[in-house]
């Protein structure tokens, strides 16, 4: 027998076990973070295993994500579910319990069902890096929004001008003149939490289409949408720092919108606490040097874009592993990959890709606009 302690519960696990959101589960637990069925826990012979049920916000075991097939649990193990920490034992003993003082996670689970800022919180769509999204409606013009609310953390986290500076690049940002910017309606802080309203893009994401099948043409156009619009952005001074096939929306006339703001207003070190929070999902994305200090920029927009056009051609992101630190181990070592033979497309491909991913930053394109004309030249002989 063992057993896993979270919050103030302690259960006994015998044979299988599942950890999710809905009651069905051995172990259930109503917050946002946690997939329907998020990870499952079991015994063979004399050895306990874990494996992530593909779940929207992933599992770690002590600190190293579980992205792909079973581990083997010991005796102590700390295990991370959504945001929820468990401890695993194998104990043959009385199940113990937790202090009563012990700290649990905000619950914004609870958050639908209420109303911020004049907006009633209908469901729970998503958590994002920074924090859930929520599907809401205005109280008095039954306008039907998203609802992006921060972290508490992330504030906690913050210096005492954050909230200024958040609210200011905001501004900023939905200040911008281009066609394809989703709007924002409202921001604001109450009951404690920092939030802003939005449209909700059109269409559906690559991370949806990508499994379709994308031309190369279709692939090329839907990342000379992206690069202009990060384009608008970059000119204002403003970094998205957390690009991804998820955020990004093509609807059916092919234009590409950005599902948000990204990562406006956070200081280093917070980008680099919840960048490595979100890891088993951003790091197929994520450009080494921002992983390693929490700083974002052009390049480090241009890197993630390049690895959205890896993926968007082959199917596959240009570097994976079975956790986060493998992944971040081979866009740090593993060569930058060149699939214009096999795949039979023109040279300017691999140098494009090379433009975006190349080892040494200062190789890199250093703004959009160069990679806006080789994209533009790509499309022409694909044409």
């Amino acid at each position: 027998m063992a057993q896993v302690i979270v919050n103030d519960k302690s259960l006994r696990v015998v044979g299988s076990f599942t950890i999710g959101r809905v009651k069905s589960c051995n172990l259930a637990i109503a917050h946002a973070s946690i997939s329907r069925e998020h990870a499952r826990i079991w015994q063979e012979g004399e050895d306990w295993f874990i494996e992530d049920l593909h779940s929207a916000n992933g599992s770690s075991l002590n600190g190293r994500s579980l992205l792909v097939g079973r581990q083997r649990l010991a005796d102590g193990d700390t295990v991370q579910v959504g945001e929820i920490s468990l401890r695993f034992y194998t104990y043959d003993g009385p199940v113990l319990d937790l202090p009563e003082n012990a700290a649990a996670p905000p619950d914004v689970s609870k958050l639908p069902g209420t109303e911020l800022g004049g907006y009633a919180i209908l469901t729970l769509e998503r958590q994002e890096v920074a924090g859930p999204l929520f599907r809401a409606k205005h109280m008095k013009t039954g306008r039907e929004v998203m609802l992006w609310v921060l972290d508490p953390q992330v504030e906690a986290n913050e210096d005492p001008d954050f909230y200024q500076r958040f609210i200011d690049n905001l501004t900023r940002a939905a200040g911008l003149k281009h066609p394809d910017l989703i709007r924002v309606y409202q921001c604001g802080r109450d009951n404690g939490l920092i939030w802003y309203a939005t449209q909700e893009p059109s269409g559906s994401t690559l991370a949806q289409l990508v499994h379709q099948g994308f031309t190369p043409l279709r692939a090329v156009d839907a990342l000379l949408g992206l690069c202009r619009l990060l384009d608008t952005y970059h000119e204002a001074g403003l970094v998205h720092g957390d690009i991804k096939p998820s955020l990004v929306h093509l609807d059916g006339d092919g234009k590409v919108r950005l599902g948000s703001f990204g990562l406006v207003g956070l200081n280093s070190a917070n980008r680099k606490r919840l960048q490595s929070a979100a890891a088993t999902r951003q790091v197929f994305y994520l450009d080494p040097e921002q992983a390693r200090s929490g700083d974002c920029n052009v390049l480090s927009d241009g890197y993630s874009i390049g690895c959205i056009f890896v993926q968007l051609l082959t199917g596959r992101p240009p570097y994976i592993g079975n956790s986060y630190e493998e992944v971040l181990k081979a866009h740090q070592d593993s060569p930058v990959p060149t699939i214009a033979a096999a795949m039979r497309l023109p040279t300017m491909v691999d140098e494009i890709i090379a433009g975006w991913l190349a080892k040494i930053p200062f190789q890199r394109y250093d703004d959009l606009k160069p990679a806006i004309r080789d994209l533009g030249l790509l499309r022409e002989m694909l044409a």
